[in-house]
């Protein structure tokens, strides 16, 4: 259901992000995976949309799986290119990538942890861009508008957005 509906969009945006770019580096690769999903308005409503499904135990267990096993084998093959080429320098690879899974896939989500206003969305992202960097992933460019960017896509997942 939810996953399936998820899973035709992410066809959708994934060969976008690049992942076969020789031209970027694992980080970038993240990141742009990352962006791509996220600031795609498109993919967001969807998203917002399709929550109400995770109310189905079924539904929100298989979900968990997929969050478990392949979003965390994206991140995790991103962040072994990523130590290969010296863009990323953890020592934690796979906690790595299973953080980055769980927090961008759970705690940003608002049903399981409410978040009302874009500045909120801003500070816990900026909190897990601390959480990443302190693990050698410096997933969040802190230089650059991502984490606006980033607020404002996830603020799309709250039923009201404004």
């Amino acid at each position: 259901m939810l996953y399936a509906l998820v899973d035709s969009d992410n066809e959708r945006l994934l060969p976008q992000a690049n992942q076969e770019d020789d031209s970027r580096n694992g980080l970038q690769k993240l990141r742009n995976s990352l962006m791509m999903q996220i600031t795609d308005a498109e993919h967001m409503t969807l998203m917002r949309d399709a929550f109400p499904l995770l109310n189905d135990p079924k539904i929100l267990a298989e979900n968990l799986r997929i969050w478990r096993t392949d979003s965390t084998k994206i991140a995790y093959d991103f962040i072994q290119e990523g130590l290969k080429d010296g863009s990323i320098t953890t020592e934690y690879p796979q906690e790595a990538a299973e953080l980055f899974s769980l927090l961008f896939n759970y705690w940003l989500a608002p049903n399981f942890y409410p978040i009302t206003t874009l500045s909120e969305f801003k500070h816990r992202i900026h909190c897990l861009g601390l959480i990443m960097d302190s693990l050698g992933v410096p997933l969040i460019d802190h230089d650059s508008d991502m984490e606006d960017r980033l607020a404002e896509g996830f603020f799309l997942l709250t039923s009201n957005p404004q």
